[in-house]
């Protein structure tokens, strides 16, 4: 039988989940605003855990679904709830035990918006990819490693660039623009 979407009231509902997971939980009360937070486990047939979604205390659209997308038994995948839609996903890619992506997605629940990623893993992105109508308009760059994004580029619609800005000082202003 399929799992049920999304889990119901009456769902695996667990406070002490395994220790792999017990670290996750804060994105969920971040979004909640701090509120107490309610964990729903969604299990395949066989009793195998799929995912956790995050509600408020009564509430029945989730705030937050975690999953473990590469089966290692450690959450590596956060899809926050806006209302009834997802807004962002957030990745541990790598299992760095860190959130190092970051994908807002548009009022539709479906295109992507804007794409951060943090290849150093010190929480800033060195690289932003900008969409419009789900398509690829521009990216962001910290070319010189200082966690400040300093190259700015848009795109044409065959993905040449149409515009690029440079801070080449670190002073936050475009210094040149070709």
């Amino acid at each position: 039988s399929r799992p049920s979407w999304p889990p119901s009231a009456g769902a695996a509902t667990s406070s002490s989940p395994p220790s792999a997971w017990t670290n996750w939980p804060r994105l969920a009360r971040q979004r909640s605003g701090g509120a107490p937070v309610e964990v729903r486990v969604l299990t395949d047939a066989a009793g195998a855990e799929l995912a956790r979604f995050y509600f408020r205390p009564g509430a029945s659209e989730p705030l937050l679904r975690e999953e473990d997308s590469n089966q290692d038994a450690i959450p590596d995948r956060w899809t926050a709830y806006a209302e009834v839609r997802p807004s962002e996903v957030l990745e541990d890619r790598g299992a760095s035990g860190h959130v190092n992506a970051r994908r807002r997605i548009a009022a539709d629940g479906v295109s992507v918006e804007r794409i951060e990623i943090d290849m150093d893993g010190d929480g800033r992105p060195e690289r932003v990819f900008h969409y419009a109508a789900g398509e690829l308009a521009g990216g962001d760059s910290d070319t010189n490693g200082d966690g400040v994004l300093d190259r700015f580029e848009r795109f044409e619609p065959d993905g040449s660039v149409a515009l690029r800005e440079d801070d080449l000082d670190g002073d936050g202003t475009v210094d040149v623009r070709s």
